[in-house]
């Protein structure tokens, strides 16, 4: 998945913050996953890269249901 194209400043600008309740397994099966990938990645970025897979998804299943 790309990077998001902000700039850290003004996405900052631009965020709202959230609090995200999780069962401790599946915070725990986020961390495995992050761990899994090669560099160091943050438990926001792995949960923003996630939403944005879901949502490109349900997007294109949108698309397919429309005839496009």
């Amino acid at each position: 998945m790309a990077p998001m194209s902000m700039t850290p400043t003004k996405a900052a600008d631009k965020r709202k913050r959230s609090n995200l309740r999780l069962p401790p397994e599946i915070e725990d099966q986020l961390d495995q996953a992050r761990r899994r990938r090669p560099g160091k990645v943050s438990r926001n970025t792995w949960i923003l890269e996630a939403i944005q897979e879901k949502l490109a998804r349900e997007a294109a299943a949108n698309d397919d249901n429309n005839g496009g």
